[in-house]
């Protein structure tokens, strides 16, 4: 409100006291309508009451429509961010979410992959295991082969020697080797 203003309120304010005084001031004479006091308070509560909603109610409202706006702004601006604030959450929880489908299948491709190594592992020891059980049984085969053939080697060279012996002569002859050879294959036989 500006200082006129309310330099002229107080004045219409004391010309009405002023008034009021004049007139003798007993206390019957407020129990009695009096005409003029109620012109002039009527005027002066006119007076104010312009002079209120001038300098002092459109202020006034207007400040207050001002703070509804910037309260109607600040909801506002709250609940957008109150919104953001929940997108973002639902978008941090689905990509959480995700995250955790993603360690769950790369743990499960991790046990995929153990188990295909070790299923490797176990296939090739296997195999190992089985290269070297047939390379003993043919080394076992020919080991027995050899013995064998040394053994009839030595046999048919005895039978060689203790019929040389019987005949008392040399035999020189591959027949007679021969012979031998198929006497004692067929006494092996039965």
């Amino acid at each position: 409100m500006s200082k006129k203003a309310i330099a002229l309120s107080c004045v219409f304010l004391f010309f009405g006291a002023f008034v009021f005084a004049g007139e003798g001031g007993s206390s019957s004479a407020l129990l009695q309508p009096n005409p003029g006091l109620a012109i002039w308070t009527i005027i002066t509560f006119v007076f104010l009451l312009l002079v209120l909603k001038k300098f002092a109610w459109g202020p006034l409202i207007q400040q207050l429509e001002k703070r509804s706006q910037y309260i109607e702004n600040k909801i506002k601006e709250a609940e957008e961010k109150h919104q953001k604030a929940l997108e973002l959450m639902e978008e941090y929880q689905k990509k959480v979410e995700l995250a955790k489908q993603e360690a769950m299948q790369i743990v499960e491709e991790g046990k995929q992959d153990a188990e295909k190594v070790r299923q490797k592992i176990t296939d090739q020891a296997k195999k190992e295991a089985e290269n070297l059980k047939s390379q003993a049984q043919k080394e076992i085969e020919l080991a027995t082969k050899q013995a064998k053939e040394e053994l009839w080697s030595l046999a048919v060279q005895l039978s060689t020697q203790l019929a040389e012996k019987i005949l008392e002569r040399t035999l020189s002859s591959e027949e007679d080797k021969k012979l031998i050879g198929k006497v004692l294959e067929e006494y092996q036989k039965n």
